[in-house]
């Protein structure tokens, strides 16, 4: 598959092949791999090492108020069938 051997060999994709990359993002990444691929586009797991302690510093912070309810209202928009999402006040 296309996007696992883009994974294997990510760092090689994004400095010589970037467009491709960007290509194959705006033709669609397939739902199973979607997790994997925004860990790597947002560069997530090198952030996490550089900065130790700050998710869970955001984790326990209750955030602004604003944005809370600009997401709440948006969820089940985003997600009406996501068994998450499902609940008002649900896991997600």
């Amino acid at each position: 598959m296309k996007w696992l051997e883009m994974f294997s060999s990510w760092d090689n994709w994004v400095s010589r092949r970037f467009q491709k990359v960007k290509l194959r993002c705006r033709k669609g990444i397939p739902s199973s791999l979607r997790a994997r691929a925004w860990q790597l586009l947002s560069n997530s797991t090198e952030l996490l090492d550089s900065n130790p302690g700050k998710f869970e510093e955001l984790e326990r912070d209750p955030g602004d108020p604003k944005w809370l309810d600009i997401i709440e209202k948006d969820l089940h928009r985003q997600f009406p069938f996501h068994e998450m999402f499902a609940a008002r006040g649900g896991h997600g």
